[in-house]
């Protein structure tokens, strides 16, 4: 038994002893043990340890007992949200694998229950502030790691995510830092410590660095997308300037071989990487054009290529490489019209809290800096997760919890958004 085994799991446990009694503290454990996957960089016991279900359990004996407000905030965003999740069982009931079809289904269900707890009991500005300062560092983490590991290598190798996790490739961990990122920027605000100020500003660096350093097509798009609408919405345009030279002197750092990969955005014909997530998007179209309920969870198979798939099966994935086209093949073209009705719908509420707080006075000033962070997070999950597997992913959802929690916060505050 090693130090860190021992030395996570009596945290762990410590912890949960806390959140018996207090939900808020489950659901602050399940955001960091989803993320960040502390016990997977373990060696020992407590790598193998059902740490996720052991707080679930925990949490929901505290929600039993406790004697907080359990109402879920209902508008458009969270009845839409509310039928999409009874779609996707009813697309799991007609899947084509259902055993396989069920196992993603229960898997997603977990993660969209805790999502929705997360908006019922991070209520207060308080609890979310806390839950912004463990997202950005349980996702941050491998960041700032993976950016001092760029430097240090040269980027001669790849950067990779929390182990056994949505964000384990290089691919997912690049968008989740673009996705973090502006949380970082939205806090270092309101830090009057200047060493503290510096050292979020320092951490900022090095995510981008390690951005660069995934060597993720996908991600360099997003980049480009967050630093322009970073400068076009900020108060302090310098610091998207002083941001925007970081890229180029990054790649020029990188080695060849960066700057080739990269070059295959413009000949993807030439790319079978690239061809393949075409392939994968014509396939899903085939099949919720054939399925009304899309396929069902994990449907994506060399079987079923051979039916949906282009060219008649000769090429084949067993990846969506996109939120858009994985919710098209899995639940139909009304799945995807939830999901994608969700998104908007959630950009557009944040618009409207934005556009009152910016006429509300100084007193909601950090509401109107945390809806350019949502936006700006939002921007990098719909550029980046256009060519990633990522509509299941804990982060995409509780993005949209936390534009329905500041909502709420907001009008307990008294601004008014009719």
């Amino acid at each position: 038994m090693g130090f860190r085994d021992i030395s996570l799991t009596l945290f762990i446990f410590l912890l949960l002893l806390y959140a018996i009694s207090r939900p808020k503290i489950g659901i602050y454990l399940w955001t960091w043990i989803g993320y960040m996957n502390p016990h997977r960089l373990t060696y020992g016991f407590a790598y193998s340890m059902p740490f996720a279900e052991i707080i679930a359990l925990v949490t929901f004996f505290s929600i039993l007992i406790t004697k907080e407000p359990k109402k879920l905030p209902i508008n458009k965003i969270t009845v839409l949200w509310l039928i999409y999740i009874v779609w996707m069982c009813i697309t799991t009931i007609f899947a084509i694998y259902v055993p396989a079809a069920t196992e993603g289904l229960i898997k997603t269900l977990k993660v969209q229950l805790f999502c929705l707890l997360t908006i019922v009991f991070i209520s207060k500005r308080k609890r979310l502030e806390e839950l912004i300062w463990i997202t950005m560092f349980s996702i941050g983490f491998f960041g700032i790691k993976g950016g001092v590991f760029t430097l240090l290598t040269g980027g001669s190798y790849r950067v990779w995510g929390a182990p056994n996790s949505d964000i384990e490739d290089n691919n997912g961990l690049a968008v989740a830092l673009l996705m973090v990122l502006p949380f970082f920027i939205y806090k270092a605000k309101f830090i009057n410590r200047k060493i503290f100020k510096w050292a979020l500003y320092a951490c900022i660096l090095l995510m981008f660095v390690s951005v660069i350093g995934s060597y993720s097509r996908g991600a360099f798009l997003a980049i480009s997308a967050v630093i322009i609408f970073l400068w076009w919405k900020s108060d302090r345009k310098f610091l998207a300037l002083f941001l925007i030279p970081v890229i180029p002197i990054t790649i020029m750092l990188m080695p060849d071989k960066y700057t080739q990969r990269m070059n295959t955005i413009e000949t993807y014909q030439e790319d079978s990487s690239a061809m393949g997530r075409i392939y994968s998007w014509q396939y899903a179209m085939n099949l919720a054009s054939d399925r009304f309920t899309g396929g069902g969870f994990n449907n994506w198979s060399k079987p079923t290529f051979l039916i949906w798939g282009p060219l008649g099966g000769k090429e084949n994935s067993h990846v969506a490489h996109s939120i858009y086209f994985h919710v098209i093949g899995d639940h139909g073209w009304l799945g995807f019209i939830l999901y994608f009705s969700i998104l908007v719908l959630t950009w557009l509420y944040v618009a409207r809290i934005l556009r009152r707080a910016s006429k509300a006075g100084e007193k909601f000033r950090w509401i109107v800096d945390l809806c350019k962070a949502l936006q700006l997070s939002y921007i990098a999950f719909g550029v980046g997760g256009a060519f990633l597997s990522l509509c299941y992913f804990d982060l995409g959802w509780n993005l949209i919890g936390m534009a329905i929690i500041l909502g709420e916060i907001a009008k307990k505050e008294g601004l008014v958004l009719r």
